[in-house]
């Protein structure tokens, strides 16, 4: 290796440890949940977590406070399940879809309020179905892909002011336990399981011109 290399190698790994030290890039481990579960869905409202249901058939609903680093333990879904997914639109908390003790796919939708520690049902989803992705855009609710005995390439948008569901371009691969985000209006739907196995697919949905 030149001499040079060895120089630009090494101010490199010390401009990086700079900049890992100034933005603070670090792991710190935080207290538990009171309940230890997988599958569960988690939405963000008010500067405090929500984690909300879980493998084991669930109704669990605990808040966790970043800045007191606790959790304490909130009223109960009305309706116990695993799979299902999480959103937050105006302060409110949606829990939408999930799996069933009794071994079926939910269409189930609740809206919980964290300001008043209450659940309200609300219009369900057109498909039942476990494990979607789900993201919120514009103040609309997309849940993307899932699972319902067959993987699904489904999309349908929710909008909480109307009570209103509307189905939506699907995605090119159909898969369930996948992730998503937004960025800039537009949805990425990232990974995700397809039968024989998990997959690294990557695909964008445009909400305004409902492309994919």
């Amino acid at each position: 290796m030149s001499t040079l290399l060895k120089k630009v190698l090494f101010w490199g790994s010390l401009t990086a440890l700079s900049v890992s030290a100034a933005y603070g890039e670090s792991w710190a481990t935080k207290t538990s949940m009171v309940y230890a579960r997988n599958y569960l869905g988690v939405a963000a409202a008010n500067g405090k977590i929500y984690a909300l249901g879980g493998d084991g058939y669930l109704n669990y609903n605990e808040e966790y406070d970043p800045v007191a680093n606790t959790w304490v333990t909130r009223a109960p879904m009305p309706t116990a399940r695993t799979g299902l997914g999480a959103a937050m639109v105006n302060g409110k908390i949606y829990a939408i879809g999930g799996w069933s003790s009794a071994g079926f796919p939910l269409s189930t939708n609740e809206e919980y309020d964290p300001n008043t520690n209450t659940w309200t049902p609300k219009a369900p989803m057109p498909t039942p179905r476990q494990t979607p992705a789900v993201v919120e855009v514009g103040g609309k609710i997309y849940v993307i892909g899932g699972y319902d005995g067959t993987v699904l390439s489904t999309n349908e948008v929710y909008d909480p002011v109307t009570n209103t569901w509307a189905t939506k371009a699907p995605m090119i691969t159909p898969r369930s336990h996948l992730a998503a985000a937004e960025v800039n209006g537009k949805i990425y739907a990232i990974g995700g399981y397809l039968n024989p196995g998990y997959i690294s697919t990557n695909e964008m949905y445009d909400t305004v011109t409902n492309a994919w």
